[in-house]
């Protein structure tokens, strides 16, 4: 038995939900097959073998092969589509070339969530940004989705720092600054790959090739 996939383990990519996704499309006995939620639980759980703690999104997507929107209370989960977006956006996979430790990153933000402060920061600021994000992608708010995403990629540098693989801080903070592109975080972060968007593929571009990054469009 093998799987065989493009994901690169460690990247933030999803390897571990592509090879959660493969189980169960090839064992699950047969069932509804549109109650995300109740698939998502499965998933979240056969995941967690390799985290410790999964919350099944990372699975779900590469099951359903389409980006998924998950209710505020997680009372309903439904695809997406984002043909709007792609048409204004490039996006971008940055490779820091060093591994991340899934893991040990997410029980360090567990351990730091415990803490007051840090929590009311993520609970009142990070989270509703997060929703805010999405709400501007959903309406096709690109202005706003442009500020958000300034805001959201100034707050993963300001207090996720140790997640930024250090020679990749310098691209961060370029990205705020100039606006040429803005950046974050995929996974738990710590290493593999980071996501970049830009309105001005050209620009971004440039830059990535001025300082020698390896990307990829997608």
């Amino acid at each position: 038995m093998y799987f065989d996939s493009s994901i690169p383990i460690g990247s933030g990519l999803g390897s571990s939900g592509a090879l959660t996704a493969a189980l169960y499309d090839h064992y699950a006995i047969s069932e509804n097959q549109t109650d995300y939620l109740a698939i998502k639980l499965k998933l979240s759980l056969i995941e967690s073998y390799f985290h410790g703690l999964s919350s099944g999104i990372d699975p779900l997507v590469s099951l359903l092969k389409k980006p998924i929107l998950i209710g505020s209370n997680t009372s309903f989960i439904t695809k997406v589509a984002l043909s709007r977006f792609s048409k204004i956006y490039t996006l971008f996979l940055i490779n820091s070339h060093s591994m991340g430790k899934t893991d040990l990153l997410v029980r360090s933000f567990l351990k730091r969530y415990k803490q007051p402060d840090f929590k009311d920061r993520i609970d009142q600021e990070y989270i509703p940004l997060i929703y805010s994000t999405i709400e501007a992608i959903q309406n096709a708010d690109f202005g706003n989705f442009d500020q958000l995403m300034i805001k959201y990629s100034l707050f993963q540098f300001t207090h996720f720092k140790e997640m930024i693989p250090l020679d990749m801080r310098t691209l961060f903070e370029h990205g705020i600054k100039s606006g040429d592109f803005t950046l974050k975080l995929c996974g738990s972060g710590g290493g593999g790959f980071i996501l970049g968007f830009a309105r001005d593929r050209t620009r971004a571009e440039s830059y990535f090739n001025l300082n020698h990054l390896d990307y990829t469009i997608i």
